[in-house]
């Protein structure tokens, strides 16, 4: 088919004729650039932020800034086509779609996966952008001639979106994450958050502690990654930890019981005060005991930094309630020895099933059972000042008869002076703590910290300095895992039910009645591999 010159010349003016049509006023066209480069440069400031756990959530944003840039760097080429428009469209409209389900039920991936994130000032100015855009570029597409800009006002248009998206780019807000409330972050800066992401991404030691453990941090705002020294304010419950959102069960109304718990709690200034409160947690409803959880965050948020001059135990009083704040690990070789020091504590503590085999191997009683922390039997032969995983100096049972079952170890150093022991299994997180004047009968206690030189009398006891005797648990034996930590002071799994079903309930606390309660399996959840132990995790496999 032959052409002729004036048909040549024709169809590249109708070719041409196209062309301009896709862009009917270069004004609206960068206007449209302006809000595109807005939107793709918060995006990508925010990537960086985003990492974690998840290499989803920073992939995600930058591909959504250079999106943003890519389609404003085709309007400023002068390539943009009616496609260009559709494009445009398109992307922003799946853009605010994703942030409208992550605000609503949670998206299916990523670091919050299936939880749902708080509205923040920086998501909405984006979002107002990207709303921004998909009108602009409806316009170009549906009726191109409507909407006209002269070149002055759509550079002054364009220039103000990009100092708005500059301003936010800046913010402290942007620089923190900036998610507050319910489900959010709420980091008091960026420096906290990227500290945590470096270290999310290289830490070997999720899995010491079961998943509970993380879950309560979070409630209580507990420290998780610095060992209390990144606390900076608690009123986000948990701004160093994974978020949740916090949402009073009871609705503010409050209950006998939980009023029962309180009571006690603010009065919990020995071990039996604090085992009365373990007692009666047992006892509460589900509903209630997450009540409790927020009443106790600001009693313990900030005071689980352990400095080694002020031990846990605030000067001996033994009154254990709550999570213990955890130093996280990063070094994988520290990771491995831990795991393998953890698991020889664990074949110890099971060679003494019962507390007849304590008796047998020379162990004497010297307490009876206190919920939380148990029963325990004594090997004084063992006392000698010098931390050794296989010697356990303390057996730790759920009752007070020879069928008792094992529940846990104490380690027992001695040690004048204030400053907790340095002796210990690998890492910083396995701290001491000392019980100061308890009274003494025949060996066994017979009275806490709190009862008085007239009162240990009458029961023909003697008070007992014992500040020099510092005391570590290990929480290993299976199904006994402390939901508070591997290496906590107390233990809430262990409940009166637990002591009223010593020798009956098979051992590894089936008789606890909370033991549906807390989730054991190791690792923070949604966080870590389901298979594989710490080791495996150390050495990379």
């Amino acid at each position: 088919m032959a052409y002729s010159a004036d048909s040549l010349t024709d169809n590249v003016r109708q070719s041409n004729s196209r062309k301009r049509s896709a862009t009917p006023s270069s004004g609206t066209a960068w206007l449209l650039a302006g809000l595109m480069a807005a939107t793709g440069a918060i995006h990508l400031a925010m990537a960086p932020v985003h990492a974690g756990s998840s290499l989803i959530d920073p992939i995600g944003f930058a591909v959504a800034g250079w999106f943003g840039l890519g389609v404003a760097g085709v309007i400023i080429a002068g390539r943009a086509t009616t496609r260009t428009w559709a494009v445009a469209l398109a992307g922003n409209l799946v853009l605010i779609g994703l942030w409208g389900w992550s605000r609503t039920v949670g998206l299916p991936v990523g670091g919050h996966a299936s939880s749902a994130e708080a509205v923040g000032g920086v998501d909405l100015v984006t979002v107002a952008l990207e709303v921004a855009a998909v009108m602009v570029a409806t316009a170009l597409l549906v009726a191109p001639r409507s909407l006209r800009l002269g070149a002055p006002v759509a550079a002054i248009g364009a220039l103000a979106v990009l100092g708005v998206a500059t301003a936010v780019v800046v913010s402290p807000e942007s620089a923190s994450h900036g998610h507050d409330g319910a489900g959010g972050h709420g980091h008091d800066g960026g420096d906290h958050f990227a500290e945590m992401a470096a270290i999310d991404a290289s830490r070997c030691d999720l899995d010491f502690n079961p998943a509970a453990y993380y879950t309560e941090t979070a409630i209580l705002g507990i420290d998780t990654y610095g060992g209390g020294a990144m606390a900076g304010g608690h009123d986000d419950h948990g701004s160093l930890t994974d978020a949740v959102a916090v949402v009073d069960p009871l609705g503010g109304r409050g209950s006998k019981h939980l009023d029962t718990l309180v009571s006690l709690s603010s009065q919990a200034d020995s071990e039996s005060a604090a085992g009365r409160v373990i007692e009666q947690l047992g006892y509460a409803t589900e509903d209630e005991y997450q009540a409790w959880l927020q009443w106790l965050a600001p009693q313990v948020g900030g005071d689980h930094d352990h400095d080694p001059s002020a031990p846990d135990d605030n000067d001996g009083h033994g009154a254990h309630l709550g999570p213990q704040a955890w130093l996280a690990m990063v070094d994988a070789d520290q990771c491995a020895q831990l795991a393998e020091e953890l698991e020889v504590a664990r074949e110890v503590a099971l060679s003494y099933p019962t507390a007849q085999d304590a008796l047998d191997a020379g162990y004497f009683k010297v307490t009876t059972y206190v919920p939380g922390i148990a029963s325990h039997y004594m090997n004084f032969r063992y006392v000698d000042g010098e931390f050794s995983i296989t010697e356990p100096e303390m057996l730790l049972y759920d009752g007070e008869g020879p069928d008792a079952s094992i529940v846990g170890l104490s380690y027992y150093v001695l040690l004048q002076g204030d400053a907790e022991p340095t002796q210990g299994f690998t890492g910083p997180n396995d701290h001491y703590h000392r019980h100061v004047g308890l009274c003494i009968r025949g060996g066994l206690v017979v009275g806490d910290t709190t009862t008085t030189a007239e009162e240990c009398a009458e029961r023909g006891g003697v008070k007992a300095l014992g500040g020099s005797g510092w005391m570590s648990h290990a929480w290993v034996v299976p199904g006994c895992e402390s939901p508070w930590g591997v290496f906590s002071g107390a233990n809430p799994m262990l409940d009166g039910a637990l002591g009223e079903a010593s020798g009956t309930d098979g051992g590894g606390c089936a008789g606890s009645g909370v033991r549906q309660r807390y989730d054991l399996t190791p690792g923070r959840p949604g966080s870590i591999p389901a298979a594989g132990g710490a080791a495996e995790q150390a050495a990379g496999r």
